[in-house]
């Protein structure tokens, strides 16, 4: 998940160390860090999921409030994110790609300064 600086903040604001919930992905972007999953061999989760629930669920970072619903990498459109075994759940509304394209413009702007 891309992080934005505002989500970083947020979260070391806690005493979290940036460290222990980023990493740096091949594009350049500040991205949650994920760990292997126990449950499901040969798969990873985000750092901040136990027992199936978000642990900073309150503070989650903007991407995350949007989630299952992502950019889709090719079509660059708003889908439901294919390894999320609720997405049938949700429902992608017509605001979402627009929320998301800004959310990604302004980490993209944050990662040039």
């Amino acid at each position: 998940m891309p992080l934005a600086e505002s989500d970083v903040a947020r979260l070391e604001a806690t005493g979290l160390a940036r460290d222990a919930f980023t990493e740096r992905g091949p594009d350049g972007i500040l991205r949650l860090r994920n760990v292997a999953s126990t449950s499901r061999p040969g798969r990873s989760h985000c750092v901040f999921l136990a027992e199936g629930r978000c642990t900073v669920h309150a503070l989650r970072p903007d991407g995350c409030r949007s989630y299952p619903i992502v950019l889709s990498a090719d079509s660059g459109r708003a889908v439901r994110d294919v390894d999320c075994p609720w997405r049938a759940e949700f429902a992608v509304e017509p605001s979402a790609g627009r929320r998301l394209r800004a959310l990604w413009r302004r980490i993209e702007h944050e990662g040039q300064r």
